[in-house]
């Protein structure tokens, strides 16, 4: 059984209105956590730099499947 904070319980709010604003926000908080680290890769190139490279795609599926594993 899931326990409703009680700032939620006081204003009557719909369960599934709940769930959504609490899903919306952990999945903000994956977003900001994952930027640096997996969004940014660096890596040398040819003349010895560290250059960065984007990884955007796998902060997607971080961010779209972390709330979905925690089920």
């Amino acid at each position: 059984m899931a326990v409703v904070p009680a700032e939620l319980n006081s204003k009557k709010t719909h369960p599934i209105t709940a769930a959504f604003k609490e899903a919306f926000g952990a999945a903000l908080l994956a977003l900001g956590l994952s930027v640096p680290i997996l969004a940014l890769r660096t890596e040398q190139d040819i003349s010895n730099r560290l250059i960065l490279q984007p990884r955007w795609n796998y902060v997607a599926v971080a961010v779209l499947l972390g709330p979905a594993a925690s089920a």
